[in-house]
């Protein structure tokens, strides 16, 4: 895909980043990515991904163990969830290969603030983006503690996975 002069004059302040260049801008611009969730987690995920180019199809969860659930066109998801003031986000390859007793384990308890929701739901587009100019064959969950101001990041190696190869 080639950009068009009033592409490239929107896209600019991205296309100018070495993390996303021209090729980059083009893959955003044709990707699409289904955001659900039940707060201002999933809602603020779904402004910065169509901020940065993605066609988005968003829709409310209402009974689900995640506060946002991305999935790109790619096959790659994205899960996060903010409860007190500790977030956990989680990304891997395909729906499959999904850790989710890992996630469940590490799930915080407590009632749920702003800023820990907001900050799950930017961290949650950044895993897309990163999916989507990278294609990345591992998974990452991250663990946000506003406490103690500490980010953690594990790498999930790849899967093996039967439905993906544990790729991506």
């Amino acid at each position: 895909m080639t950009l068009s002069d009033a592409e490239i004059e929107r896209w600019s302040r991205q296309i100018i980043l070495p993390e996303v260049g021209g090729a980059g801008q083009a893959r955003l611009l044709a990707a699409h990515a289904a955001v659900n969730g039940t707060d201002a987690s999933a809602i603020f995920a779904a402004t910065l991904l169509e901020r940065a180019g993605m066609r988005i199809t968003s829709g409310r969860t209402t009974a689900s163990l995640f506060d946002v659930r991305i999935v790109l066109d790619t096959g790659a998801v994205v899960l996060g969830v903010a409860d007190g003031k500790v977030g956990l986000v989680v990304s891997r390859p395909c729906e499959v290969c999904l850790p989710l007793d890992l996630f469940a384990r590490s799930r915080p308890r407590g009632s749920d603030g702003p800023a820990i929701g907001l900050a799950v739901g930017a961290l949650a587009a950044a895993e897309a983006l990163r999916a989507t100019l990278s294609r990345p064959h591992e998974g990452r969950l991250h663990r946000l503690d506003l406490d103690s101001g500490l980010p953690t990041t594990i790498p999930l190696a790849a899967s093996g996975c039967a439905a993906c190869g544990g790729r991506q």
